[in-house]
């Protein structure tokens, strides 16, 4: 089931890392803003809410109560949310925090003491293996995932095709609840709607999206 265009756009930096997320069962407590997509199908990742600036906060609760859910629940915000508070309720809790947005926060979390990984926000696998390493430590880390608003962003050259001969059908490009792509059999995806992102070219397991 797609989300609806107006909860998730194409190209919207939150869509890898949610699905990074589903392929590690994690959870993640939101914080404010489009974070919260991330309760609805078809990704259904996030648990609760906080309130934009909470969510890490909000996580060192969670963890002070059930400290060995460490390795499942994270807290999901953007990286404009991020402050020294927050940081400090992250690093006394040592959990892990999934910041999407644009700009830095690398100098912010250096002064926290907070460990910081950066990667693309639109690289599933390197998001995936940044959250595998934040979480394999003991201390307070933050995984900032670069990439802007596709709102008012200007639209990539690039956009993309599923070649129907290769299409298996097996849905997986539908489950990232982009609205440039119609599920039909096999799917299309719309080239006036595409946002060029490429996420759906990485979960498809039969190389049929392609750049048109």
């Amino acid at each position: 089931m797609n989300i609806p265009p107006s909860s998730m756009c194409p190209g919207c930096p939150y869509r890898a890392p949610l699905a990074a997320m589903n392929r590690l069962w994690l959870r993640a407590i939101a914080g404010g803003g489009c974070s919260a997509i991330g309760a609805q199908r078809p990704f259904l990742a996030v648990e609760s809410t906080a309130g934009k600036g909470a969510a890490p906060a909000a996580l060192a609760s969670a963890l002070a109560a059930a400290p060995t859910r460490r390795g499942e629940l994270i807290a999901l915000c953007g990286a404009e949310e991020l402050d020294p508070e927050g940081l400090a309720a992250l690093a006394a809790c040592g959990g892990v925090a999934l910041a999407v947005g644009g700009g830095s926060c690398g100098e912010l979390c250096g002064r926290s003491r907070v460990g910081f990984f950066v990667c693309s926000a639109f690289d599933i696998a390197a998001i995936e293996a940044a959250l595998r390493a934040a979480l394999s430590g003991d201390s307070a880390a933050v995984v900032f995932c670069r990439g802007e608003c596709a709102s008012g962003a200007p639209k990539r050259p690039t956009v993309y095709a599923i070649n129907r001969d290769y299409c298996r059908r097996c849905g997986a490009c539908l489950r990232l609840g982009c609205p440039a792509i119609a599920g039909q059999r096999p799917p299309v995806i719309d080239p006036a709607l595409c946002a060029g992102c490429g996420v759906c070219a990485q979960v498809c397991k039969c190389s049929a999206i392609t750049e048109a």
